[in-house]
């Protein structure tokens, strides 16, 4: 199914928390990892998700339009490179935080999401908890 405008939906930060220090765009195209992260982030109180995309095009869009002081993504996605998402997000906004979730092992794809600014990636199976620590960390720092 092809993604358009008309069927993207987006999550405000009311049904999410109270309007946090940190605003965070989630896409995954796995419904799974995306509730498992509004489960682990609804734990931080300054952290807001202010959007939920399942694919590369509406973490875009979302991006665009709520421009969020963090996005988490996975690289690979139905619609697309993740590698393309944070090269775009990092010319649009180059202080956005990007934190990469993902499957995907390597020095490869590590060292190709650096080179694009990629703040933070972590392996799903692993790592998947570090994410709300550096976005409290985010918050903290925010807010001193």
């Amino acid at each position: 199914m092809k993604t358009t405008l008309s069927n993207w939906r987006a999550v405000e930060a009311d049904v999410h928390g109270s309007g946090g220090d940190v605003s965070v765009v989630i896409a995954s195209d796995s419904p799974v990892v995306r509730k498992r992260l509004q489960v682990l982030l609804a734990g931080e109180p300054q952290v807001s998700v202010v959007g939920e995309g399942g694919c590369a095009l509406e973490a875009w869009l979302l991006f665009q339009q709520r421009h969020p002081r963090a996005v988490v993504f996975d690289l690979q996605m139905a619609d697309g490179n993740g590698l393309e998402l944070a090269r775009r997000i990092k010319q649009s906004a180059p202080r956005c935080v990007i934190i990469i979730l993902t499957n995907v092992r390597g020095a490869p794809s590590h060292q190709e999401c650096r080179g694009l600014g990629v703040d933070y990636f972590f392996h799903k199976a692993t790592e998947f908890d570090r994410v709300a620590g550096v976005l409290h960390g985010l918050a903290t720092t925010a807010a001193a």
